[in-house]
């Protein structure tokens, strides 16, 4: 459950971090977190291989329901442009969004598997930012399609 702090967020992003250092291993894996609910780009990482260095961008969400729930999750399409600016012109060579889900799995979509074009129209709560009725009022926008086969679980 969030709250005031989104303090969920951040442990949400904690666990996903750690759960793709340790899918790195033994690699080095080294992040950073940006704490601002408001970020562009919730984390970057360095992967460090005896070959090349990996530049990362990854977008963390934190799903209230299983990853079986359903067969396509969304991405919301100012996320999917920051990633992929960050990927063409800030020197990012992978940009992830990551999804934590309740049972604890983690699964993570290369942007370059997502169609910006593959999207659905949906209604939906303003749950990330605002306070008293602006959180109950329900709008519908578009959200880009991540369908789950298209996923790489990490944990």
């Amino acid at each position: 459950m969030r709250n005031n702090n989104f303090q969920c967020d951040l442990d949400s992003k904690k666990r996903v971090m750690e759960a793709m250092r340790d899918a790195y291993a033994p690699n080095i894996f080294t992040y950073e977190i940006d704490p601002d609910p408001y970020a562009k780009i919730d984390c970057r990482a360095i992967g460090i291989t005896k070959d090349k260095t990996i530049y990362y961008a990854i977008e963390c969400k934190h799903r209230n329901c299983t990853a079986s729930t359903y067969d396509a999750y969304y991405c919301e399409p100012s996320k999917y442009q920051s990633l992929n600016w960050a990927r063409l012109y800030d020197n990012v060579d992978m940009a992830y969004i990551a999804n934590e889900f309740s049972d604890g799995s983690i699964y993570l979509w290369n942007i370059n598997d997502l169609d910006p074009n593959d999207t659905e129209d949906v209604m939906i709560s303003r749950t990330t930012v605002g306070l008293g009725s602006y959180l109950s009022e329900r709008i519908r926008q578009k959200r880009i399609l991540m369908h789950k086969d298209k996923a790489i679980k990490i944990k």
